[in-house]
C-alpha cells in the first residue's frame, strides 16, 4: 500500500501553530531562527515523502536538518529558555515520545522500506515533535 501520503500531511504537524510565533519587530531574534530552520524541516520532509527514496540526497538533507533542529530546539528549550523546570520536564516528555517513535520507525524501516509499522511510527514522530516544538514556544 502506498501510503507515504499520510507523512507529507503529518509533516504540517512541524509548522502547526509555529507559524504565528513569528516576531516580526525583531528579526533576528532566535525564536525566528528557530521558526526559519523549522520551515526548513518542514519543505524538505514534504519533498521527500512525495517520493520517500531510501538513502537519496533530499533523504540525507531531510535527516541531517531533522537531527540538527531536534538538537538546536533542545539546547535552546534546556539552556536558554527561561522558564519553569516543569516546562522543561514537559518538552523532555514529548521528546522522549518522538525519539521512541522516530527508533521504532527505523527498525521497521529497516525489515521493510516504507511499509505501514514505519509509516505510521514516523507518522507519530512527527505529530510529537510538532507538539514538542509548539511547546517549546510557548513554554
Amino acid at each position: 500500500m502506498k501510503n507515504n501520503y499520510y507523512l507529507v500531511c503529518s509533516s504540517f504537524f512541524l509548522m502547526g501553530t509555529n507559524i504565528f510565533y513569528i516576531n516580526l519587530s525583531n528579526i533576528f531574534c532566535i525564536n525566528n531562527l528557530l521558526l526559519s530552520l523549522l520551515a526548513n524541516n518542514f519543505v524538505l520532509s514534504v519533498l521527500f515523502w512525495n517520493n520517500p527514496i531510501e538513502k537519496s540526497l533530499i533523504h540525507k538533507f531531510d535527516a541531517f536538518f531533522a537531527r540538527l533542529s531536534i538538537s538546536l530546539f533542545s539546547f535552546y528549550v534546556f539552556f536558554l529558555k527561561h522558564t519553569f523546570i516543569q516546562n522543561k520536564i514537559y518538552y523532555l516528555f514529548f521528546l522522549m515520545l518522538s525519539m521512541k517513535f522516530f527508533y521504532n520507525g527505523t527498525y521497521y524501516s529497516q525489515q521493510k522500506w516504507c511499509c505501514d509499522k514505519h509509516i505510521l511510527n514516523h507518522m507519530f514522530f512527527h505529530l510529537f515533535i510538532g507538539i514538542g516544538v509548539s511547546y517549546a514556544f510557548i513554554l
